[in-house]
């Protein structure tokens, strides 16, 4: 831990850099194994919100609240108590569904992936954190093309945001239930 302090606060600096610059982003952290950047029992995870109040990135003190970051809510939701790291899981993206989050008080969405050193030795985790506002934002951004239909669906899939472009709005939501009911 001595070796790797002197890293805490440029990462830090960097990672809350990168989240005021990251346009939408709510918050994000850097989820660290126990062991790495820290001593063997404790995680090291430096995470970022925007404090509800202030619209100011705030260093929350995750690692008195959790002790490891399988423990964080953000976790659960995005990953499962199953999850374990293999090689295929390398390169992977996931997304939990909308959830409350208690540090920014606000429905949150997560994308979370795992962080590997080169011998494939799992580090931790990035996270970004996304309010479901913005996410049906972006998603209402997408241009559709004629005779295409965009869909946002949650984990039970259910229908949150949808978008075609027809002049018959009526026949494009008929369609559109249609495919669903499938």
């Amino acid at each position: 831990e001595a070796d790797s302090s002197h890293l805490r606060t440029p990462l830090e600096n960097t990672l809350k850099d990168h989240l005021q610059n990251f346009d939408g982003a709510l918050g994000g952290g850097l989820w660290f194994q126990p062991g790495v950047l820290s001593g063997p029992a404790v995680s090291y995870m430096p995470y970022f919100a925007q404090d509800p109040s202030e619209q100011e990135l705030k260093r929350i003190d995750v690692e008195n609240r959790f002790g490891n970051y399988r423990d964080a809510p953000w976790f659960s939701h995005t990953l499962g108590p199953e999850w374990a790291p293999t090689s295929d899981n390398a390169d992977q993206v996931y997304w939990s569904p909308v959830y409350y989050d208690v540090n920014t008080e606000r429905p949150v969405l997560t994308l979370a992936s795992p962080m590997y050193d080169r011998r494939q030795n799992l580090l931790g985790m990035a996270t970004t954190t996304w309010t479901a506002e913005r996410m049906i934002d972006v998603v209402s951004n997408i241009t559709v093309t004629e005779h295409s239909f965009t869909f946002l669906n949650d984990r039970s899939n259910r229908n949150l945001s949808s978008l075609g472009k027809s002049e018959d709005t009526g026949q494009e939501q008929a369609l559109m239930d249609a495919i669903l009911a499938l």
